[in-house]
């Protein structure tokens, strides 16, 4: 229940992270429709700021930390994660592992948990510090 927790804020921040740009940007789009192609094409509409997402847009692509959260999210929701815990002589570690019944269509993860959701909180920590920093009309 806590990584559901987990991911559904770590993908809140980018939902957002949308609802800021819509404002700031003064994009028009309602609210139930604020997603990354409803945000991309009112910037590149409005705006010409269609660059103001790249990074989220490569984040976003297969097999990049992004999309895996969304796959572990859309995983989580169904059924619970599946993890393998290796027990040492000095600690314990939770890894992911691929969904037996499905492998196929199983979040790419044989990845320490913590660590792995470490490096996804940093990388969206800068991800969205950089976007906000990248247009004035946020610190306003």
């Amino acid at each position: 229940m806590e990584i559901d927790s987990f991911l559904d804020k770590m993908l809140g921040a980018v939902d957002s992270l949308f609802v800021q740009i819509n404002e700031k940007l003064d994009l028009g789009i309602p609210i139930d429709q604020l997603d990354f192609g409803h945000v991309q094409s009112a910037l590149s509409a409005k705006t010409k700021r269609i660059d103001l997402l790249s990074d989220l847009d490569k984040a976003r692509q297969y097999g990049n930390w992004y999309r895996q959260l969304i796959e572990l999210r859309n995983s989580s929701m169904r059924e619970s994660l599946s993890k393998l815990v290796i027990v040492g002589p000095d600690s314990m570690k939770a890894y992911f592992k691929k969904n037996s019944k499905d492998p196929d269509n199983s979040p790419p993860m044989e990845l320490e948990v913590i660590p792995y959701f470490e490096q996804c909180l940093s990388s969206m920590e800068r991800l969205i510090e950089m976007i906000r920093n990248s247009d004035p009309r946020f610190s306003e």
